[in-house]
């Protein structure tokens, strides 16, 4: 393969994605495939990429983080993007993760109880709330789908916290609950 082709390549590379193929191997490695930003190996650049973050964790998590608090909504899509595509790896790495982290989950369900128990008024039947919770377990064993009990209004938000009220409950399947998460999109009815 001449350097005319070899550039061509990459000129079309760069506009389907980001590797191209040269046909003459790496010599460290053996690979062909190209990264088009750098021209390096792909499996080269990785473990170059690995030692820099490695020997530069400091700069690297510093990068990282002012990356993110930059460009935060881009950040945010490609996450959402990225668990749309991969939903069984995310629920592995979720798996892990608390497997991983007993005390931070332990910590994170507790205020989360807190904010439930803060939530409830004490005028409130504690049995209407118990038939939506039997429903949701019911629905599960119907159907097969994993079924929760939503908070329409969140009890945490930025905007409101809702109260932990049968009218304030829904049951969503687990997949929907999940990416609501504690999203609140209020709903202006017009009087005219």
């Amino acid at each position: 393969m001449n350097k005319v082709q070899s550039s061509i390549n990459k000129l079309k590379a760069k506009e389907l994605g980001n590797l191209y193929y040269t046909g003459l191997p790496c010599k460290s490695c053996g690979a062909s495939l190209r990264l088009c930003c750098n021209s390096k190996c792909v499996s080269c650049n990785s473990r170059s990429t690995k030692e820099w973050r490695k020997t530069n964790s400091v700069r690297y998590k510093t990068q990282t983080a002012e990356y993110r608090q930059n460009n935060l909504e881009l950040c945010r899509k490609r996450v959402s993007v990225y668990r749309n595509n991969n939903p069984d790896k995310c629920r592995l790495q979720q798996k892990r993760w608390r497997l991983n982290n007993p005390d931070k989950r332990a910590a994170k369900e507790a205020k989360r109880r807190a904010n439930k128990l803060q939530a409830t008024p004490t005028w409130i039947n504690s049995s209407d709330l118990l038939t939506i919770y039997e429903a949701a377990s019911y629905l599960t064993r119907l159907t097969g789908i994993s079924w929760e009990v939503d908070h329409e209004v969140p009890l945490k938000n930025n905007v409101v916290c809702g109260l932990h009220v049968y009218d304030n409950l829904q049951l969503l399947p687990s997949v929907e609950n999940i990416k609501k998460s504690n999203k609140f999109e209020p709903v202006f009815t017009s009087f005219s």
